[in-house]
């Protein structure tokens, strides 16, 4: 229930409610309006429940996750607003380190894994529609993730390409 502070005017109707600051759910700025007759700041401390993912087990670093890994749990989230829970939101990364059974899984926690190392032998995979593929080995001179841009020397004929990581040990040219 809203209704005016104490020294200011009635207001005819219910106050408006703004948001002035939301960064921080456990601690968010608010601001209490009555029209143009009157403004009055406010601090609404919350507390943000609700299930995400913790470590079902003990994981290592870098270890693939999965739902076997993983469980849902109910948490206060009022102090870590970074929780994690949807397992499709886990896909592509790895724990940064050993993860111990019951850790709340926080984006801090998890980083995409180096997926071509440099001196590596990789694919150079370059598509033309949905029907041409033509593969190619090469070695990457460099490391990358997902999506990062890199540069590749073809084994056949020596050129050196830039191409993007599509995934472990597959490249594609950069056009």
């Amino acid at each position: 229930m809203v209704s005016a502070p104490e020294n200011e005017p009635k207001c005819d109707k219910p106050p408006e409610v703004v948001v002035v600051d939301a960064r921080y759910p456990s601690r968010m700025k608010l601001e209490l309006r009555c029209g143009q007759a009157w403004a009055e700041p406010v601090v609404a401390r919350v507390k943000l429940r609700a299930e995400v993912l913790v470590a079902a087990q003990d994981i290592d670093a870098g270890a693939a996750l999965d739902e076997q890994k993983l469980r849902r749990e109910a948490r206060d989230l009022s102090a870590t607003p970074e929780a994690i829970g949807a397992l499709d939101a886990t896909e592509g990364f790895v724990p940064r380190r050993r993860l111990r059974e019951g850790t709340l899984l926080q984006a801090r926690l998890l980083h995409e894994p180096v997926l071509v190392r440099r001196g590596q032998a990789v694919r150079i995979v370059a598509r033309h529609g949905g029907a041409i593929a033509v593969e190619s080995a090469g070695e990457s001179l460099g490391n990358g993730k997902r999506g990062d841009t890199l540069r590749v020397r073809n084994r056949a004929s020596g050129r050196v390409i830039e191409a993007r990581v599509l995934g472990p040990d597959e490249v594609e040219p950069v056009q």
